[in-house]
């Protein structure tokens, strides 16, 4: 469990998650953004599933994540707020990176529904891939981010003139969703490549079967750009600190560790033994 630095908001957060990206990244990346004091609560598969009488009815719905709010002052429980996409929208709201506005923060939400929509295209091919099954849902998956990307290329470059933005009046100009206030969906558009980019390679995306490159969406690319030069995001979402993408790969980070602590036991021991000897 570890501990940000923090602001001098009067809350404290904890969020409730298994170790690995998943549901909770959006979140961490959004509380990591606007640099409040927050708590990463790492819960194992281990714990949640051997001990679930103790963990889970605790949790709204008995799932993962879960954001607890507490009083920074008192330690009271203000807030238990379960579903990911709530826990995101909640501290997008709170922590100013929804959008400033009525409208510009429903224009944020309809792109971020866009991108839940992809990324369902997308688990529906992973289930696929796991039950070995035909390549059909492989292909609905890239034929939905072609089509779900260039509809973002387009809004991103009608925002960009006044003439034709979507909110009157245009936006700041700047490479985001919303010009150049940048909001959690910009964000999350980041996540959701980086994790398609871990499954196919960013070759294979920029292939003829997928987006046939960034140079059909250079606004798009600019976004993506401009989160991760972020000050505070790149150093975050370069961090080999990070937590794993999948439950695989922490697999392997786990044996990695395990193979690197036993190599260590061996060179102690040798060192020993060459101690005794002389």
């Amino acid at each position: 469990m570890a501990t940000t630095t923090s602001s001098s908001s009067s809350s404290h957060y904890r969020l409730i998650y298994f170790p690995i990206r998943g549901g909770g990244e959006l979140s961490r990346a959004i509380l990591t953004k606007a640099g409040v004091a927050w708590t990463d609560d790492t819960i194992t598969r281990e714990r949640w599933g051997t001990s679930p009488a103790t963990e889970q009815p605790s949790m709204p719905f008995h799932q993962l994540p879960v954001l607890v709010e507490t009083d920074a002052a008192t330690g009271a429980e203000l807030l238990r707020l379960g579903q990911s996409h709530a826990v995101e929208r909640f501290l997008a709201a709170r922590l100013g990176l929804a959008g400033t506005g009525d409208r510009p923060r429903a224009l944020a939400d309809s792109m971020a529904e866009s991108l839940v929509d992809l990324r369902e295209a997308f688990r529906r091919f992973l289930d696929a891939k796991a039950a070995a099954t035909d390549e059909a849902p492989r292909a609905a998956f890239f034929k939905a981010l072609r089509e779900t990307l260039a509809h973002h290329e387009r809004f991103l470059a009608r925002q960009a003139d006044p003439a034709t933005a979507v909110l009157g009046g245009g936006v700041e100009e700047g490479p985001f969703y919303l010009g150049a206030e940048m909001t959690y969906v910009d964000i999350m558009a980041t996540l959701l490549i980086e994790r398609f980019e871990d499954e196919f390679t960013a070759a294979a995306l920029e292939g003829d079967d997928a987006v046939a490159g960034w140079a059909s969406l250079p606004r798009f690319k600019a976004l993506l750009d401009a989160v991760r030069a972020d000050a505070v995001l790149g150093p975050y979402l370069a961090s080999a600190d990070r937590k794993p993408m999948t439950w695989d790969r922490f697999r392997e980070r786990a044996a990695a560790a395990a193979a690197a602590a036993e190599k260590e036991k061996e060179k102690e021991k040798e060192k020993e033994a060459a101690a005794a000897e002389e």
